[in-house]
């Protein structure tokens, strides 16, 4: 295949003090021919995201797990030896805080009140318009204290966000009044898919959300509500006990590794994806896969349950290597396994924590870019469908070398 480009490119080289050396100039020449596409040009982005933004979630996980397929194929991944972890995938939204989420009503409702004066602006001027300014201001008294007189000042604070609290309520209730006309059919179709989708959310998402962070900003009490966006519904609250994570907001992913560094994932039947309710199913989808018996299994202690353990060993696990959490446990299931080899399968388990991290970092797995709910799933599975692609690019290239199986 080749091309013909002319143009410029300017190289720079430095030495070790950083100092300039040289500049260089090199011209490439190059002609725009193929023998079987003429006038050929490269798609513009905006197609490119539209055709990734088709796939639907349960074929970017096919994708991903015919990659690692193709990989044991060609010898380049062991499935013989796994370790199985999860990771949660923040969606592109604001954090859920309390403040946070009254600020946004007022927001949105702003937004909906802007579309009701199309449709009846006699009766909409009745009603006072929200003003984003006083309640950013009250927003702030709740946020801007001192950190050295906070614990003097947590009364303003709860001042502060109850009335946060009055004044959202008392600028929104006859939006959402108005909102309710516009949720007639014959109406709601006639407006834009944005509009709609936005009027639909406030009418079923504001009120709900009144009514459930009332006794939250007047007593204090621990917040219940499960809203956390206006524009997202499949996200859930997820807490580790883990100090240097906290409270993390999305959707849960399982993923597995094979020997060789390639991961393998399982459709998501939920928001949670519960660790111990899906060993089961991650231990079938490596059967289906590859077809071969598994000789080696490790995972962290939320995957551990005794009808788990006792699964691994009647598919004929050699070596289980799920962590026991640390208490006494009543008729567990009889493990040959040493201590020396648990030891050595933990440690080797450890190993998928930086496939993970690598994966949120550089594959954007930490945090999704998409607008709905569906292409942030999607977005999960193709983060690792980009890391096999990659692995699998160093396997050819003889950047990484293949290992030999067992």
């Amino acid at each position: 295949m080749k091309f013909e480009v002319k143009g410029k490119l300017s190289i720079c080289k430095s030495g070790m003090d950083g100092k300039f050396l040289k500049s260089e100039k090199i011209i490439v020449e190059v002609s725009p021919t193929h023998p079987l596409i003429n006038n050929w040009n490269i798609p513009d982005h905006t197609k490119i995201e539209e055709f990734r933004s088709r796939l639907s979630p349960e074929t970017q996980c096919l994708l991903t797990n015919a990659i690692v397929k193709l990989a044991a194929k060609k010898g380049f991944a062991n499935p013989a030896h796994i370790d199985i972890d999860s990771t949660v995938q923040i969606p592109d939204m604001q954090y859920p805080a309390t403040i946070n989420l009254l600020v946004k009503a007022a927001a949105v409702g702003r937004r909906v009140q802007k579309i009701l004066m199309k449709f009846m602006p006699e009766r909409i001027k009745q009603v006072q318009e929200i003003d984003m300014k006083v309640i950013k201001g009250i927003a702030k008294q709740h946020y801007f204290e001192k950190r050295k007189a906070i614990k003097q000042k947590v009364e303003a604070r709860k001042q502060a966000l109850a009335k946060l609290w009055g004044v959202v309520s008392e600028a929104i209730q006859p939006v959402i009044r108005f909102a309710c006309i516009l949720d007639e059919p014959f109406i709601i179709e006639s407006l834009p898919l944005r509009d709609k989708n936005l009027i639909v959310n406030f009418i079923q998402k504001a009120p709900a959300l009144l009514g459930e962070l009332f006794e939250r900003c007047y007593e204090n009490t621990p917040r219940q509500s499960k809203i956390f966006s206006f524009h997202r519904n499949e996200a859930d609250c997820f807490n580790k006990n883990k100090h240097h994570k906290g409270i993390e907001f999305g959707r849960q992913f399982q993923i597995g590794r094979v020997g060789g560094n390639f991961v393998y994932s399982i459709p998501n039947d939920s928001i949670r994806m519960p660790d111990a309710a899906s060993l089961k199913k991650m231990v079938v989808q490596h059967i289906e896969l590859f077809q071969t018996p598994i000789e080696s299994i490790g995972t962290d202690k939320g995957y551990y349950s005794k009808q788990n353990e006792k699964l691994a060993l009647d598919f004929g696990v050699k070596a289980v290597a799920i962590q026991k959490p640390n208490r006494k446990l009543n008729n567990a299931p009889d493990n040959p396994i040493s201590k020396e080899q648990l030891e050595a399968l933990e440690n080797r388990r450890a190993g998928i924590e930086l496939i993970i991290g690598h994966l949120k970092r550089h594959w954007q797995m930490g945090r999704s870019r998409m607008k709905s709910d569906k292409t942030t799933e999607s977005s999960g599975y193709a983060s690792m469908l980009g890391f096999n692609l990659r692995q699998m690019i160093r396997y050819l290239t003889g950047e990484a070398v293949a290992i030999t199986p067992g």
